[in-house]
C-alpha cells in the first residue's frame, strides 16, 4: 500500500507539472534556467533587444543540427554559419557592455511578468524569407540566489523548478525499491507502473516480462532525452556496464537532486 501511494503521488505530481509548464510563466512562477543541457551556456539579458540576440543564436543552432535543407527553403548551411558568426560576435560585445550576463545551469529564478512572444528574423543581415518573422519566447525574471540575487533580467526559457525536462541531468530514485525498474519498451513501462499503482501484482509481473525490464541502481545518473506526451514517463540515457543505454522510466523517478 505504501508503494502504491508513492506511485500514485508521483504520477499526479508529474501530470500537474506538465499542466503548469504548458500554461507558460506568469508573475510569481518559480522556475529555473535550463532546457539546453547541463553543460550548455546560459545567458540572461538586461533588455529585450539583447535577449533577442540569444534567441536568434539558439534558433540558428537548432536549424544547423538539421543539416542542409532537403528542399529549397531559400537558405543553406553556409547562411546559418555566417549569421551565427555575426550574432555570436554581437553577443560578446553585449556581454562586455553588461547587457548580457552568463548564468549557471539550474539557476533558480522567479517570473515577474507574463511570458511574452517576440518576433525576430533568423537571418538579420540577409534577404532570406525563411524565418523572417520567427517567434520566440521571453520572460522577465528576478534571480533568486547567487551573485545576481535580486536583479531583474530577461530569460529565453524558464522551466519547472522541480521536475525534469528534456536535456536535464538527473538521478534515478524510487523510494521503497532496492533498484529502479527500466525498460526499452515505452508501452510496457506504462503498463507496469499503471499496474503498480493499482497494486495488481499479476499485471505488473506480466508487464515486467513483456517489457524485458532490467534494473539500475538507485541514484544512477542519467540524461533525460524526451518525455511521453502526458509527461508521466521519461526516456533517459544511463551508463550500464560501461555503455550508453536508453530506457523508459517513471518521469517522477528522475530527480534533479544529486545524491549527498
Amino acid at each position: 500500500m505504501v508503494l502504491r501511494r508513492l506511485v500514485l503521488s508521483a504520477l499526479l505530481v508529474a501530470l500537474l507539472a506538465h499542466r503548469a509548464a504548458s500554461a507558460g510563466a506568469q508573475p510569481g512562477t518559480k522556475g529555473r534556467i535550463a532546457g539546453d543541457g547541463a553543460d550548455a551556456k546560459y545567458w540572461l539579458a538586461k533588455d529585450v533587444e539583447a535577449a533577442i540576440v540569444i534567441n536568434q543564436i539558439h534558433t540558428l543552432e537548432f536549424y544547423k543540427t538539421q543539416g542542409e535543407p532537403g528542399m529549397d527553403l531559400g537558405y543553406h548551411l553556409k547562411d546559418i554559419d555566417d549569421a551565427l558568426a555575426k550574432l555570436q560576435a554581437t553577443a560578446l560585445t553585449l556581454e562586455k557592455k553588461g547587457r548580457l550576463v552568463r548564468t549557471r545551469y539550474n539557476q533558480p529564478v522567479t517570473a515577474v511578468e507574463n511570458e511574452q512572444d517576440v518576433k525576430y528574423p533568423m537571418f538579420p543581415d540577409k534577404n532570406i524569407a525563411f524565418g523572417r518573422d520567427y517567434v520566440g519566447k521571453l520572460t522577465k525574471i528576478t534571480v533568486d540566489d547567487g551573485a545576481l540575487k535580486g536583479r531583474e533580467y530577461y530569460a529565453r526559457r524558464l522551466v519547472d523548478r522541480n521536475h525534469v525536462v528534456a536535456t536535464d541531468r538527473a538521478w534515478l530514485k524510487v523510494p521503497g525499491m532496492k533498484a529502479v525498474p527500466v525498460s526499452e519498451d515505452q508501452k510496457a513501462t506504462g503498463q507496469y507502473w499503471t499496474a503498480m499503482a493499482k497494486s495488481d501484482s499479476t499485471a505488473s509481473a506480466q508487464a515486467y516480462i513483456d517489457g524485458n525490464f532490467t534494473q539500475v541502481a538507485q541514484n544512477t545518473q542519467c540524461t533525460v532525452l524526451t518525455l511521453s506526451s502526458d509527461h508521466n514517463f521519461a526516456l533517459v540515457r544511463v551508463k550500464k556496464d560501461g555503455l550508453d543505454h536508453d530506457y523508459w522510466v517513471l518521469a517522477a523517478a528522475a530527480s534533479l537532486d544529486a545524491p549527498i
